[in-house]
């Protein structure tokens, strides 16, 4: 696949104890200096790559050297001290990218120091190593606490010919984008400027923080990620030039990898260093064309295409398919039908907007309809070969190149036996069984299919009877039949058989009942089956009873007892009221009150007949009749059901219970709720079932309704009373009538309005309301209103003497108040003891269930009256014990 705007970014992490969370990467470098027989001086460098955020790299880092030998002695520590520094930013992306672009930043310092070292066989390896490494690395399992870091690179020692060598270095790479789920390269390579070696690249397991001291252990990595495949199966390193390529994982984050740089002379591999990486993907995508490497239909003509590529789908302004056949489309998905089979190659280019980035791929499809797995078996007995026939069907462009049967035998499964590579084939069965056979082809250009049957692989020959037990008349012939695969067989015994033996069906003429077996032999198996020949020298047929009721317009079966093998029906009348006329057991329906029904039953030469009669009645008829049109009465009325009957008797039920007087046509019913009424009807005749006619009563509920309580009004100011239904299951529309009506603006509204324009007598007067239902049902309330010539005031005694009665408490008078808002009682140091906004209620000298002692107690009242104003009174009250 080309890319023409292609970007990767990269973050290299070597990590830290104080700056861990800030290190991006690091490696380690040996410079050959000079030296003698004894000894060789080099000059190590350490390169790391600071995140920008950090608070300030350290001025020196620790190497350590050892001995490359299994013992790994440790030579020397040696500090080496920051020479350089260098900011590396990216500010400009790709127009293939996608938004939203990553910060990138990082610091590049290096440290140096030269070292003398004795020559040895073996060599050195240096390392730097840190106990600490980042939590939120996505590949590498654990935690800060448990996963640390080693870095190292091995000088050859004298053992190696080229031992007074230098390492390999690195070229700074510009800073590249990797987006998840999106197609990269990275080329990660090494240089030899020296001595020009060749160099070989791999992946391998980071290696972890054991203590100072070497060997270090591998990095355990997540579920899906290893050492070798640090970005998951899908990302591989190209061992001779060091491009990483491939499909980044999906999940964004920072990954570990670790690159060994191997280098070689002459075919003898010198040393190794390592470069560890922490890769960043990032919440991106990239312009991208990918398609599938092949795309085949061995059914039609027709394929649908789409873009494969998994990021940078909404940066794609622009698509060209080339579907091979000198036809394109501009579509985002590519839909075409071909007008002939064959092999074509498909080409896909995408663009952005401004077309300066695009991508393309190409792949093969393959179009060859009318392929079809089929094959067909013969067979019967376990012990003798099946043969399979291979029917599959290709393309004429097409041909099919290999075969897979699986015969799917259970006592040689998995064994080379059970399966076959032919076109057409044949297999023993080791058992009998049921066998899953199946048959997989496979084209020249890739068609595959298969095809599955079921095969029986019986123990002894097949057999098949259309009948086992049959009835013939004594004076009858009668021809055994059977169904085999086989050609060797023989009927017995002969006696009264007209036909050889080895005749698939002879014809018998047995004078008793007899039983007749047919011997298969197959292939070595062998077996026989049995037909029973029941000899009757007459038949009969009878019908118990000999006669049937029904009701008109219902069916009813008529059994006859025979063992005749045809009938023939008749019946009086001309009519035709039978389901069937030859039948064993028809359904009549008669119309007729009395019908007879003839049958005429045969057995071969030997005839019967028979008759049987139906009597027929209508279905009974019932009605109920209610004098009361609307079926509604008042609650503790009656009412008087009337039925209207055709039938011999009824009864009449609330639901499944009879009630009394159930035998009469007329009854009196008095519900206490809506209920329903059934009458059944029944006839004495030819109908025996049962009719049902149901009505409901409805019943309304009581009437019952609240005025409210006494109250008191002064003159000339207006009083609102309210009538309120207290039973919520009255949803019936009401009627009102109040009287008398003095003082009242309406007598046929539920709120009339009282205006007293003088003190009545007699004073408190009563007023009554009436209210009623379309039904005639009624319910009335009373009310009392004292009407006061003062203005509106709240009237409270000066003392009073409590006695646990509940009348003698200290209760205020509301006089022309229309909304009581509190009445409160303080002691003299204005403590509260008691309050209400209730009318009716008052104080009964406690506080807290304890008597309060004699002496004076101050109140506070407050009320609207009717005219909206606000009443306000307090004073003083003497409690007297």
């Amino acid at each position: 696949m080309k890319k023409v705007c292609f970007l990767i970014v990269l973050s290299l992490l070597l990590t830290s104890q104080l700056y861990a969370s800030h290190l991006k990467g690091g490696y380690i470098l040996y410079e050959y200096q000079s030296g003698d027989a004894s000894s060789s001086t080099y000059k190590i460098t350490v390169t790391m790559f600071f995140d920008c955020n950090a608070r300030g790299p350290r001025d020196t880092v620790r190497v350590n050297i050892f001995n490359a030998n299994s013992q790994y002695a440790k030579i020397s520590s040696n500090v080496l001290h920051y020479v350089s520094a260098n900011t590396v930013s990216k500010g400009s992306f790709s127009s293939c990218m996608t938004k939203p672009y990553p910060t990138i930043c990082y610091q590049i310092y290096t440290y140096t120091e030269t070292v003398s070292l004795p020559n040895t066989a073996e060599g050195y390896l240096i390392s730097v190593t840190d106990q600490y490494r980042s939590d939120i690395i996505k590949n590498v399992s654990g935690t800060t606490s448990k996963q640390g870091m080693a870095i190292t690179a091995q000088i050859p020692g004298t053992n190696n010919q080229y031992y007074q060598n230098t390492s390999p270095s690195f070229p700074f790479n510009d800073t590249a984008v990797i987006c998840y789920s999106g197609k990269f390269s990275y080329q990660f390579n090494a240089i030899d400027t020296i001595n020009h070696d060749s160099l070989s690249y791999s992946f391998a397991p980071g290696l972890n923080y054991t203590g100072n001291t070497p060997p270090y252990l591998p990095l355990s990595y997540n579920s899906g990620y290893s050492g070798t495949s640090p970005l998951g199966s899908g990302v591989t390193i190209d061992p001779a030039t060091g491009l990483i390529s491939g499909t980044a994982p999906s999940t964004t984050g920072a990954y570990v990898i670790a690159v060994y740089v191997k280098e070689w002379r002459q075919g003898v591999l010198i040393d190794s260093i390592k470069k560890e990486l922490q890769i960043v993907v990032n919440d991106c995508s990239l312009l991208g064309a990918s398609l599938d490497t092949v795309y085949r239909n061995c059914d039609s003509l027709t394929l649908t295409f789409k873009n494969e590529s998994s990021g940078g789908q909404s940066n794609i302004s622009y698509y060209t398919w080339n579907f091979g056949d000198a036809t394109t489309s501009t579509n985002s998905v590519g839909t075409h039908t071909y007008t002939q089979a064959g092999t074509y190659t498909l080409s896909l280019i995408v663009a952005n907007n401004d077309k300066n980035c695009y991508d393309s791929a190409k792949a093969t499809v393959k179009i060859y309809p009318g392929f079809k797995a089929k094959f067909t078996e013969t067979g019967s007995c376990y012990t003798s070969p099946f043969v399979f026939t291979d029917q599959s069907v290709s393309n004429l462009l097409d041909q099919i190149s290999s075969w897979q049967w699986n015969f799917g035998d259970t006592s040689t499964a998995g064994t080379p036996t059970n399966t076959s590579q032919s076109q057409n084939t044949m297999h023993t069965y080791g058992a009998p069984q049921t066998a899953n056979v199946i048959l997989q082809v496979g084209s020249a250009m890739g068609c595959t299919g298969s095809d599955a049957v079921l095969v029986v692989a019986n123990d002894k020959p097949y057999i098949y009877l259309p009948f086992t037990d049959t009835l013939i008349c004594s004076i009858d012939t009668l021809p055994l039949k059977a169904v085999l695969h086989s050609t060797d067989f023989v009927w017995s015994p002969t006696t009264y058989m007209l036909d050889a033996p080895t005749m698939l069906e002879p014809r018998v003429t047995p004078k008793d009942t007899a039983t007749y077996t047919i011997t298969v032999h197959e292939n070595g198996c062998i077996g026989s089956a049995n037909i029973k020949v029941n000899v009757l020298q007459f038949i009969t047929v009878n019908f118990l009873p000999d006669s049937m009721h029904v009701c008109k317009t219902d069916s009813i079966a008529l059994s006859p007892i025979s063992y005749a093998l045809n009938y023939l029906w008749t019946e009086s009348g001309g009519g035709k009221t039978l389901s069937t006329y030859t039948a064993k057991y028809p359904k009549a329906g008669p119309t007729a009150d009395i019908t007879k029904y003839h049958v005429q039953a045969n057995l071969g030469h030997c005839p019967a007949d028979s008759s049987i009669t139906v009597y027929a009645s209508p279905y009974p008829k019932a009605s109920i009749v209610s004098p009361n049109p609307e079926n509604t009465i008042c609650y503790g009325d009656s009412t008087v059901l009337v039925a209207a009957k055709t039938a011999a008797y009824q009864v009449w039920s609330l639901g499944s219970t009879p009630i009394a007087n159930d035998n009469l046509l007329a009854v009196k019913v008095r519900p206490l709720s809506s209920t329903t009424y059934t009458l059944s009807a029944r006839d004495t005749l030819y109908c025996p079932k049962t009719v049902t006619e149901s009505v409901p009563v409805y019943v309304v509920p009581p009437v019952t309704i609240y005025a409210g309580n006494d109250t008191t009004v002064v003159v000339g100011e207006p009083l609102h009373i309210y009538t309120i239904v207290t039973d919520t299951a009255l949803h019936y529309p009401l009627t009102y009538s109040w009287s008398p009506a003095t003082f009242l603006n309406y007598t046929d509204t539920s709120s009339p309005i009282l205006t007293a324009k003088y003190a009545p007598t007699p004073n408190p007067l009563p007023y009554t309301v009436k209210a009623s239902t379309a039904q005639g049902c009624t319910g009335s309330a009373s009310i009392k209103v004292s009407v006061f010539t003062t203005k509106p005031d709240i009237f409270v005694p000066t003392a009073f003497t409590p006695s646990g009665n509940i009348n003698n408490v200290l209760m205020p008078v509301p006089v022309g108040i229309a909304k009581f808002e509190y009445f409160k009682i303080y002691n003299r140091y204005g403590q509260p003891l008691f309050s209400t906004s209730q009318i009716g209620k008052g104080w009964d000298g406690t506080f807290n269930g304890t008597d309060q002692s004699s002496g004076t107690f101050v109140y506070m009242a407050r009320g609207i009256d009717y005219l909206g104003n606000t009443v306000f009174r307090s004073g003083t009250v003497v409690l007297i014990r």
